[in-house]
């Protein structure tokens, strides 16, 4: 005969095992919801339960299954108790990663961007266009220092404003 502690276990792997059926089924969320008197909060477009969603419902299951330990672990084996409480501790959180990962699996593929195709399209395009050849871009100069690599901040001033090198010396040049 099936002792209590068989019974809680039982009954727990049948609830879970519901929960993560229903959970995958397009639209079978709601019997969790029936099941468990729960009120409906809204479903993914996909008409799965998220993985937030589930873990609540495990989370609630977890409780229950808790408190029924206490009554159902009376003169079993402590050892025993304690593999069914070490499974409740890391069941919401071993289930709503598997749920997760499940949900990452099947969701569906998400559309690509055209937007940065065009962007170059259209910039490869327009390259040779009146607007753009019409620009006269003047040639600058920058002046860096060949001590530290800071550049010149005031034109025609040759010491480095940072390490007060000159702004001209070569690496081997002595001062």
């Amino acid at each position: 005969m099936p002792s209590a502690l068989d019974d809680l276990v039982a009954t727990l792997d049948r609830e879970v095992a519901f929960v993560n059926e229903h959970a995958r089924l397009p639209g079978g969320w709601g019997a969790v919801l029936d099941r468990f008197k729960l009120p409906a909060p809204e479903v993914a477009a996909t008409g799965l339960a998220s993985a937030q969603q589930v873990r609540l419902v495990l989370t609630a299951l977890t409780i229950q299954a808790g408190q029924a330990l206490e009554a159902a672990g009376q003169g079993e084996p402590q050892s025993r108790v304690l593999d069914v409480w070490d499974r409740l501790t890391k069941l919401v959180d071993e289930e709503g990663r598997a749920h997760a990962a499940y949900l990452d699996e099947h969701a569906p593929a998400k559309p690509r961007s055209k937007l940065l195709g065009n962007l170059l399209k259209n910039a490869v395009a327009s390259v040779d266009d009146p607007f753009w050849t019409a620009f006269q871009w003047q040639r600058r100069l920058m002046v860096m220092c060949r001590s530290c690599g800071a550049p010149q901040e005031r034109a025609r001033d040759f010491k480095c404003a940072y390490c007060r090198g000159d702004v001209f010396r070569r690496p081997g040049d002595e001062e």
